[in-house]
C-alpha cells in the first residue's frame, strides 16, 4: 500500500464508504499533504515514522504562511484563480 497523510486518509475512507455498494464505480481521491508533515499521527496509526523529503527538511523552521478568506465561494474561487 501507499503511506498517506491523515487528512488524505479520511478522504479516502469516505470515498471507499461511498462506493461500497458498487465496487465497479471508479473513484479519484487526492492527497493533500506529505505524511512526513504529520509524523506523530502517522506513527500512531501505522507504526511507521515517515521522513520528510529533503526539500522539506527545514519545514518546521519555516515561517507559517496563510490567508484568511471570508466564508464565500466566490471569494475562494477568486483567490485561487488569481494564483494559478
Amino acid at each position: 500500500g501507499m503511506l498517506i497523510d491523515p487528512h488524505s486518509a479520511v478522504g479516502r475512507a469516505a470515498a471507499r464508504r461511498q462506493i461500497q455498494p458498487d465496487r465497479e464505480t471508479p473513484m479519484v481521491t487526492l492527497a493533500t499533504a506529505h505524511p512526513g508533515k504529520f509524523p506523530d499521527a502517522v506513527q500512531e496509526a501505522t507504526g511507521q515514522t515517515p521522513a520528510l523529503p529533503e526539500r522539506y527538511a527545514d519545514l518546521r523552521e519555516r515561517e507559517e504562511r496563510y490567508e484568511i478568506l471570508p466564508n464565500d465561494l466566490q471569494a475562494v474561487e477568486s483567490f485561487i484563480k488569481a494564483r494559478i
